[in-house]
This record gives C-alpha cells, sequence and structure tokens, in this order.
C-alpha cells in the first residue's frame, strides 16, 4: 500500500498495527512536508526515516504540493486559463523555498515527491531536480560501494507539460 503523506503523530498507529499484526500488508509511506497549512505534527529533514519496521512499515520518502487541482484553475500555469483569463493558478510555495526544502530532504537521504499539475509548476520541479542530480554528481554524496543515493525524484499527477520541458524529463 502507498500512502502518499503521513504526519509524525502517525508513526505509532502504524507501528501499533504492525505489532499486533492488524497491518498485514506492506506500507510504504511518505512524510507530507511542513508547510504553512499542515493540519498535523509535520516531520523535519533530520526525522529518521523508517527502513522496513518488521517488515510491514516505511518511511522513505517525503510528499510535496507544487500546485493545486486543474479543475479549479490552482494549478500554475505559464499561460492563464482559456475559460479564466485572469487567472493562471497559484503556487503553494515560491520556488526558492521548495528548492532549499527539499535539498534539505536529499541530503538526508529521503526520497522526493512533488504534487505539480500545471506546466508553470512542473517546470519549477524538473528544473529544481536536474539541479538536485547535478550537485549529487559532483559532489561525493555515495556510499560505501560507490552507487549514488536511491533518490527516486518523482512528480506525482504529471499532467500539463510544456513541450520545451519534455526532453529534460
Amino acid at each position: 500500500v502507498q500512502n502518499p503523506g503521513i504526519d509524525y503523530n502517525d508513526v505509532a498507529l502504524f507501528k501499533e498495527a504492525v505489532d499486533t499484526g492488524l497491518l498485514t500488508l506492506r506500507h510504504d509511506a511518505m512524510w507530507l512536508a511542513e508547510s504553512g497549512d499542515s493540519l498535523g505534527q509535520a516531520a523535519k529533514p533530520t526525522t529518521p526515516r523508517i527502513n522496513n519496521y518488521k517488515n510491514r512499515f516505511s518511511v522513505r520518502a517525503v510528499k510535496f504540493f507544487m500546485d493545486g487541482a486543474l479543475g479549479s484553475w490552482g494549478a500554475s500555469m505559464l499561460e492563464p486559463y482559456d475559460d479564466r483569463p485572469t487567472e493562471s493558478g497559484q503556487l503553494r510555495m515560491p520556488e526558492k523555498e521548495y528548492r532549499k526544502k527539499i535539498s534539505r530532504w536529499v541530503k538526508n537521504g529521503y526520497q522526493i515527491a512533488t504534487h505539480a499539475i500545471g506546466d508553470r509548476a512542473n517546470r519549477i520541479v524538473i528544473d529544481a531536480y536536474r539541479d538536485i542530480c547535478k550537485n549529487l554528481s559532483k559532489s561525493s554524496s555515495r556510499d560505501s560501494v560507490g552507487l549514488a543515493p536511491d533518490l527516486r525524484l518523482r512528480i506525482e499527477h504529471f499532467q500539463i507539460v510544456n513541450l520545451s520541458d519534455f526532453p529534460r524529463i
């Protein structure tokens, strides 16, 4: 089971479900990235990863939200919406802040998943992921056998993409 967004307080509940035998399927969860509208207790980049607790529960990734939904005109677009010429969506956080946050998580070994629907949001995420990969290839961020970290950088709900961005994916 994939669970894209738990908060820190959920861990005890999942571990108890594993310990009591209620959680019988493997469960891979992601921390919900800290944001101003977080409802629960957000994990931090220094929060320890959970790697296969009793072969049932793991948290090795973090989920960010770059924009909103397309139907409500919240997806961040490079051009205004055809049916709302004064709207081009919105970013959930400034690009500089997003880059800073994902860099901290990556440095602590986390995989990154980012919700991005609009072409502007997707471009920002593609640019940020490209720079992370570039910086890692220059650094000595290798494990004991010389392998790069298992980043699995991904974009969730990848829907609207500018044609000029396809070659960079």
